[in-house]
């Protein structure tokens, strides 16, 4: 069986972080406009110019990819910013409570197009990988926020790079990335508009502890011949 509540809140409230993080680099370009100059009046505004438009997270829509724990957690977490929440999974899991809408599969055109914030939370099959290349950045707004926390192969790296020098997409938050460890000579150590964490996103002291009690849980189920939770579907890859 795979270890799931272990790291799926712990992953949903990374993703939560690293947004807020990309947000909070507006301040960081603003704060260096103001100390070096020189500041930019727009009559429009009716002040001054900001580098980096601000904009409000419940004014935001999140869309994830991948319907499942993390996803499900980061929803809740999602929704008590006051989000608009959209979920894209390959199976047909029907509506829940905790988004807006879940879409099928064959919409992710749609999916991609309308996304403030999208978040990268599928397992990495024969489907996902490299399903965020050239053609799904292109889709995206160009307003728009990459995040990712669970398989950095989802992503094709040079096409996201492109994406990112050329303002096809605003930036992005990742915990994970196609190769790992991150050689040096990756262009995305260099991007500013790049937030990075070293696949922690489910570390925690009590992960272990937690393993611990899915798997007394897990032979206690075994035990009383009761179905067994986190099973691996070896036909899907997870």
């Amino acid at each position: 069986s795979k270890s799931i509540y272990g790291f799926t809140k712990l992953s949903s409230e990374l993703l939560i972080k690293e947004y807020s993080f990309l947000h909070n680099i507006k301040y960081i370009i603003n704060r260096v406009a103001l100390v070096s100059g020189p500041w930019q009046f727009g009559k429009e505004e009716q002040g001054f110019v900001s580098l980096w438009v601000w904009r409000h997270l419940n004014l935001l829509k999140l869309s994830y990819i991948g319907f499942g724990g993390t996803g499900r957690a980061m929803a809740k977490r999602a929704k008590a910013f006051g989000m608009k929440v959209i979920a894209i999974d390959r199976e047909d899991v029907g509506n829940s409570p905790e988004v807006d809408r879940v879409m099928e599969s064959s919409e992710f055109r749609s999916f991609l197009e309308q996304s403030d914030v999208v978040s990268i939370c599928c397992p990495l099959t024969k489907e996902t990988r490299g399903k965020f290349d050239a053609k799904a950045f292109a889709l995206m707004k160009d307003s728009a926020f990459l995040v990712n926390v669970t398989r950095g192969e989802v992503m094709s790296e040079a096409d996201l790079v492109f994406a990112l020098e050329n303002g096809a997409i605003q930036g992005a938050g990742l915990d994970v990335v196609p190769r790992e460890p991150l050689p040096s000579d990756s262009k995305l150590w260099a991007l500013d508009n790049v937030v990075m964490t070293p696949h922690t996103a489910g570390a925690s002291p009590y992960r272990a502890q937690r393993n611990i009690e899915r798997f007394l849980s897990n032979l206690e189920r075994m035990r009383l011949g009761e179905e067994l939770e986190g099973v691996i579907d070896k036909e899907l890859g997870y």
